[in-house]
């Protein structure tokens, strides 16, 4: 509907999961982490909005941009690709789930620093995937000639 090409999605999917990458490696805190104090202000406010920060990641621009690509990838809507993106993003719905239901007890058992190690870890392999969808992006608009 808008003229936009799946190389260009491949691009601009690249560079977002890139930015999140990158910002996992270097384990910032999240800009719309909570800051103390945030919930006694948010209350004495009468038009105070409850907005679930977790959906934004789960299902953001990064999310929404891989399964785009990796849709776009596919010969036709019967095949087994497409079966194998939608199993992965049951399985990833299921996943988040229990690790947000259990959240409390895998901080526990992780500790602080074993949830940065594993962010970290986390963010290598997004800038990794990011770079092969830029990459891919770049062969497929010819601006990088494929091997």
């Amino acid at each position: 509907m808008f003229g936009i090409t799946l190389p260009a999605f491949e691009v601009a999917g690249g560079l977002i999961l890139l930015l999140i990458g990158l910002d996992m490696l270097e384990a910032k805190r999240s800009p719309t982490a909570e800051a103390h104090g945030d919930t006694e202000e948010a209350t004495a406010k009468e038009d105070a909005g409850i907005v679930p920060l977790g959906i934004p990641m789960l299902a953001g621009p990064g999310a929404i941009s891989s399964v785009m690509v990796l849709v776009g990838q596919v010969p036709s809507l019967w095949h087994w690709e497409m079966a194998a993106i939608l199993g992965s993003i049951t399985i990833t719905c299921l996943v988040s789930y229990w690790v947000l239901a259990g959240a409390g007890r895998v901080r526990q058992f992780m500790g602080e620093t074993g949830i940065r190690i594993l962010v970290r870890i986390m963010g290598l392999l997004l800038v990794a995937l990011a770079m092969q969808f830029f990459v891919n992006g770049l062969t497929d608009l010819g601006l990088i000639p494929k091997h």
